[in-house]
């Protein structure tokens, strides 16, 4: 499975999936060679594939260490990624405008999720998302591991 092949230097510094996220500045700079090689399509898959098998923990690890600047972030992305019920990719395309390099690039994606009934007491209800498709452009760099990770989610471009 591409989870446990990508994300397998990044376990030890996880702990249990139901245990305490650690931002991405204090993992391990490993990688096994074949998780450099994926596309960006292939990382967005797996990161919302990942976040549908409840695997939060290891969804916060596929975050940019900007995203995660203390212990307190950690744990508010890795609540709003555990609030689905099931989240699945529909469509994929790149941002025309966005001008991709190597280490960069810039998709608009379809997902269709379905939330938890308790996301409805977040501070921002439901973290935004609704029943159904849902439209989010999300920007992936690659970090000083090869290993590409999400820099932002956000509702346009």
């Amino acid at each position: 499975m591409l989870t446990s092949v990508i994300f397998l230097s990044n376990k030890a510094n996880l702990g249990a999936e139901g245990g305490t996220p650690t931002p991405a500045s204090n993992q391990a700079k490993q990688s096994s060679p074949s998780a450099t090689d994926l596309t960006g399509t292939q990382f967005i898959q797996l990161f919302f594939q990942v976040i549908n098998q409840k695997q939060t923990n290891t969804a916060v690890s596929m975050l940019n260490s900007s995203l995660l600047p203390n212990q307190e972030a950690a744990n508010l992305w890795a609540s709003q990624l555990g609030s689905f019920q099931s989240i699945l990719v529909k469509d994929i395309s790149e941002v025309p405008d966005f001008v991709k390099t190597p280490a960069s690039e810039k998709y608009k994606v379809i997902l269709t999720a379905q939330t938890s009934p308790d996301a409805a007491n977040a501070p921002i209800p439901f973290y935004g998302w609704s029943d159904g498709d849902n439209i989010r452009f999300i920007t992936i760099i690659k970090g000083e591991d090869g290993l590409w990770r999400v820099q932002e989610i956000a509702t346009g471009p």
